[in-house]
């Protein structure tokens, strides 16, 4: 089953990030959750993800 099937049948959540950095340009920052009962707890486990996500390739990344 494709992502957009899952998302359209309510059985996922699927949010697109974004990031300044230009390096990141075109890069695909979807972050998917299962729903499993509340729609908040999905959109939690999403942020959650991409904040630890976020603070990790900012830590690393350097430009050359």
């Amino acid at each position: 089953m494709a992502l957009s099937e899952l998302e359209a049948s309510g059985r996922v959540l699927v949010r697109e990030q974004s990031c300044a950095d230009p390096h990141l340009e075109g890069t695909d920052l979807r972050l998917v959750a299962l729903i499993d009962g509340d729609v908040s707890d999905a959109v939690s486990a999403i942020d959650a993800r991409w904040q630890a996500w976020l603070a990790e390739y900012l830590a690393n990344h350097r430009c050359s």
